[in-house]
């Protein structure tokens, strides 16, 4: 018998994927395209670390968002049904995240994500997010060994990130406590070991994704969008051997397993149910692009000016017409090309 509770967000998606199809394949009004559903705000870019995956080197300035623009921002969206406060910096930086946290539950946002490098997850800062109201709290930890995750994350501490871990858990918070992989050619042979290292920290979940921008070690300046990095570069035999292991690994371990590969798809629809707003309010097309791409400010134009405007508008076309692919999303995502990463954008 199914589980009509656990069907209904699958249908949900499904049915609304259904209906931009046929909407933009007939050149559709743009009001067809309801109002994001999800939001990522990036609520500081500041970061004390200097993660090889992370593209916040390349950001033209850095800064916290006010809180009341933090609060016109949440008025502005309305009761999302999931919101990340998150972006390129570390939000445990932000003073106010805490009280941010609350604004969200007393506006009706009820499902608040926080992603953060676990490193500052201890004394004050580790007893205010415990008592907050926050859905959960996911600790990038990218890779089962310290000798990957201290290469990958440069300025972190593998002991100290697991300890704290252990120590926010041990605090009973009602937070749900996750760790986040992101998977790449460097670390998929640890990463099966993630599971046993969440497990010794009181940890029972843990999120996998796959890299994209990726610094070379062997040259001096920073390389990015060399699809060669990805782990959907490595052979299909190497990438199933380590999909299964990381999944045999959680069984063993009691683990909730969530693999999310999406970045080699044919078809993209971010654009059309998140939208990401930086510490500035300005709105980009996804996540993956950050400050390269700029379809306004919401602060200045509203969901009017930025979500339903004309650049945003013109890049969702562009996502659905297969042969006008951005480039951008090629090499970000190997949009279109499926996991064969090395075709010709």
């Amino acid at each position: 018998m199914h589980d009509e509770s656990s069907l209904a967000p699958f249908l949900e998606r499904w049915s609304r994927r259904a209906r931009l199809l046929v909407a933009w394949a007939g050149g559709g009004a743009r009001r067809l395209v309801q109002r994001p559903p999800m939001a990522q705000i990036e609520i500081t870019n500041r970061c004390k670390m200097t993660c090889r995956t992370c593209t916040r080197l390349k950001l033209p300035a850095t800064g916290d968002m006010a809180f009341e623009d933090f609060r016109k921002l949440i008025l502005e969206l309305g009761p999302v049904r999931r919101l990340w406060l998150s972006g390129q910096g570390e939000p445990l930086l932000h003073p106010d995240l805490p009280r941010m946290i609350r604004e969200c539950v007393d506006q009706g946002i009820h499902e608040t994500i926080v992603h953060t490098s676990g490193m500052l997850l201890e004394g004050e800062r580790a007893q205010a997010i415990a008592a907050s109201d926050l859905s959960e709290l996911r600790i990038s930890i990218d890779g089962g060994s310290e000798e990957d995750v201290e290469y990958l994350r440069e300025g972190s501490s593998f002991p100290q990130i697991v300890e704290n871990a252990r120590a926010f858990v041990g605090l009973g918070s009602s937070v749900r406590t996750a760790f986040y992989v992101v998977l790449n050619r460097r670390n998929h042979l640890s990463v099966p070991r993630i599971s046993e290292v969440a497990a010794s920290a009181g940890v029972r979940r843990v999120y996998v994704t796959e890299t994209v921008p990726f610094r070379d070690e062997s040259t001096e300046r920073e390389i990015y969008d060399r699809r060669e990095y990805q782990f959907a570069s490595l052979p299909a035999d190497v990438r199933d051997r380590t999909l299964a292991e990381i999944q045999t690994s959680a069984a063993r371990h009691g683990i909730d397993i969530r693999i999310d590969l999406k970045w080699h798809r044919k078809r993209c629809f971010e654009p059309f149910q998140k939208i990401y707003i930086d510490f500035g309010g300005n709105v980009t097309p996804c996540c993956r692009i950050h400050n390269e791409c700029f379809v306004g400010n919401i602060l200045e134009g509203g969901l009017e000016g930025t979500w339903y405007g004309d650049a945003m508008t013109r890049w969702r076309r562009d996502i659905l017409k297969r042969s006008r692919h951005r480039r951008i999303c090629v090499e970000r995502c190997n949009l279109g090309i499926g996991a064969d990463c090395k075709s010709d954008p």
